[in-house]
């Protein structure tokens, strides 16, 4: 059926979200397996090379997502586009979306140039302090095409192509696990560069990925290329309002875990290499609701601009993400040494994951709940409020209870993990709340 009619059961429009979703998790998830990659082959270096390029890692996506988040701005603009039949306009979105974003990358090559300073300024163990600055001035290379690729990747699915983005993530994963064992570890002739290697790995994955992509989306690009008049219709303060709030909800967000892993990053390089790993298993089973969120954004896009009743999507999303996320719970709580093993041999660091990855099992229906509330607002165009209400929760609870617990109680990593429930669970009711007033309100 159409992402552009309402589906006519339940049962339909939950498959047709799973057939939307499917393409996206599979890209979400491709994504942080690389990560993975990156964390076990340094994992076999020792946990002060794996802490360092945890906390690098840290560091590097907080300079970058609030590209990632303006990227996904770009979502009900060319989504509601879409579905009112008018692709120049959408192809006119994603032209002043790529504005912001240039402006963006000058600021976040920029950051991870100062890694040094940023991280003596944030108090990391001087043991991770000369590899994470190398792994992040390495990766500075890779801002443009992962900039570039974002917002392909955003345009495309925004027309209901959620495949490309797959296809492109795929290759990435096996240019990266050649590359990363090959020069992380040094294979044959190849030089061993430990986290150098690891970092020139995430270069070649990036400009691969965006290389891919760009190709396969000449044609569906070239269909929505604006003309001059619809360039014009589309004022740049139009894309900036409702791209730039996505921005800061995804920073937000991702700054408290971000934090999170800082915040291990004082406590010692056993914490660090711990809690690198607990929140790369943690991050892998999010993407399966990330990948729901977008279908979600992409299907209550498309039913606002036909003027359609969208409602019933959003409600079966949210009842499929916390459904989905109850498997990746059960894994949690089963199998936490198993996860932990894959990782590391240290059994430090292994004793550590064992602790706190029931407590990623407990945030996991929240996790999913608020991932996928904030895709459907997104469809709706409402951004600014939840990116408040990502504020209220993530620095007004999640973060300050890290810090009391973890320092001020003395509870270590643990006290970390639980300031992230804490801050999951606030803005999953608030955003779950805010859907329901549009329910019954109405979309202005």
């Amino acid at each position: 059926m159409s992402v552009n009619r309402p589906a006519t059961s339940v049962a339909e429009e939950a498959r047709l979200l799973a057939r939307l979703s499917w393409p996206v998790v599979l890209g979400s998830a491709g994504m942080v397996t690389m990560s993975m990659v990156d964390f076990v082959v340094v994992g076999r270096l020792g946990a002060v090379p794996m802490g360092a390029v945890g906390v690098a890692h840290g560091l590097s996506f907080a300079l970058l997502v609030p590209a990632v988040g303006t990227a996904h701005g770009v979502d009900p603009l060319v989504a509601q586009a879409y579905g009112a039949g008018d692709p120049r306009r959408a192809g006119a979105a994603a032209v002043r979306g790529a504005l912001l974003l240039v402006v963006l990358a000058v600021f976040i090559i920029a950051g991870h140039w100062a890694a040094g300073s940023l991280l003596g300024v944030l108090r990391q163990d001087p043991a991770l302090v000369p590899d994470a600055v190398l792994y992040c001035q390495i990766s500075a290379w890779s801002v443009p095409p992962y900039i570039g690729f974002l917002l392909l990747r955003q345009v495309l699915q925004g027309n209901g192509l959620m495949r490309p983005a797959m296809w492109a993530v795929l290759v990435g994963n096996v240019v990266n696990l050649v590359i990363d064992i090959g020069l992380g570890l040094g294979v044959g002739p190849l030089p061993q560069l430990g986290v150098a290697g690891v970092a020139w790995a995430t270069v070649a994955v990036r400009w691969a990925m965006f290389a891919v992509l760009g190709l396969v989306a000449l044609a569906p690009l070239r269909a929505s290329w604006p003309t001059p008049e619809a360039l014009r219709a589309l004022p740049l303060a139009e894309v900036a309002r409702m791209a730039l709030p996505v921005g800061v909800h995804n920073s937000v967000e991702a700054w408290a875990f971000v934090a999170a892993g800082l915040v291990a990053g004082t406590l010692g390089a056993t914490e660090a290499a711990a809690h690198t790993a607990a929140i790369s298993v943690a991050s892998l089973a999010f993407m399966m609701a990330l990948g729901i969120g977008a279908a979600a954004s992409t299907r209550v896009g498309n039913l606002v601009g036909a003027g359609q009743p969208w409602a019933r999507s959003a409600w079966v999303a949210v009842g499929l993400a916390v459904a989905v996320m109850s498997t990746s719970a059960a894994v949690f709580t089963l199998f936490p040494e198993s996860l932990a093993r894959l990782y590391t041999p240290d059994a430090s660091v292994v004793a550590l994951v064992v602790t706190v990855l029931p407590l990623a099992a407990a945030f996991q229906w929240f996790d999913g709940a608020q991932a996928v509330s904030f895709g459907v607002l997104r469809g709706l165009g409402d951004t600014r409020v939840p990116s408040a209400l990502a504020v209220v929760a993530f620095w007004f609870v999640s973060v300050p209870l890290q810090l009391v617990l973890a320092h001020g109680l003395g509870w270590g990593l643990r006290g970390i993990w639980w300031g992230l429930v804490a801050g999951l669970g606030v803005v999953s009711v608030l955003l779950m709340a805010r859907i329901a007033w549009f329910d019954r309100h109405g979309v202005p």
